[in-house]
């Protein structure tokens, strides 16, 4: 039970809305950064529904299809600290919880930000960097904080970028973590190299 109900658990949930040409190495480089976000802020990943792609006009209509991370990828529970998307769906789960993922508002960590700002908007300094560490923890990590307090924190995306401090901690267990527990399905591998042996061309779609 404590798995689906603990009541001192905090979690992290975010949208994997995704345009068509980046495709599955995006999705994997969101979700190295969901890992290590969730992990300097103590929380738990809720995975993402993958493979949810927006319309490009007069050339894709978009995806109403979606599959799971298992899919595509294989991640080791011993290792990594994260529920199952059906988590959500699970009857154990609290009603509270599962109320919070439809209706908590979205947060945007903005790459590039406008002149001005919104709520639930988070303009990062330097675009060229990316998100930093220190931004993460002051935004959602404040002790005593609102973002910090809540249960779960719901993001409009991930960002592609996020930089961290060559001296974290918490970082270098995430990069750990993340090295020990995390691996591409074998079927996955196997598709990719033979569609890119039958190209005869020099890339790798699955490389970061």
């Amino acid at each position: 039970p404590g798995y689906y109900n603990n009541a001192s658990e905090r979690y992290l949930l975010y949208e994997n809305v995704q345009e068509p040409e980046l495709g599955i190495k995006h999705e994997r480089n969101a979700l190295k950064n969901a890992f290590t976000m969730a992990k300097l802020l103590g929380r738990t990943l809720i995975l993402p529904l993958f493979c949810l792609y927006t319309s490009v006009p007069g050339v894709y209509g978009g995806s109403a299809d979606w599959c799971t991370a298992e899919e595509y990828f294989s991640l080791d529970p011993a290792v990594l600290r994260f529920r199952e998307h059906s988590f959500l769906l699970n009857p154990q789960t609290p009603d509270a919880l599962k109320a919070m993922a439809d209706a908590t508002p979205k947060l945007l960590i903005d790459e590039q930000p406008a002149a001005g700002g919104a709520k639930g908007r988070y303009a990062v300094a330097d675009p060229h960097v990316g998100v930093t560490e220190e931004e993460i923890l002051r935004w959602f990590g404040t002790p005593g904080s609102k973002e910090a307090e809540e249960t779960l924190l719901v993001f409009a995306s991930m960002p592609s970028r996020l930089a961290v401090s060559p001296h974290s901690e918490l970082a270098a267990q995430a990069a750990a973590e993340w090295e020990a527990g995390f691996r591409y399905r074998e079927e996955v591998v196997r598709h990719v190299s033979g569609v890119v042996a039958e190209l005869q061309k020099p890339f790798n779609c699955l490389v970061a």
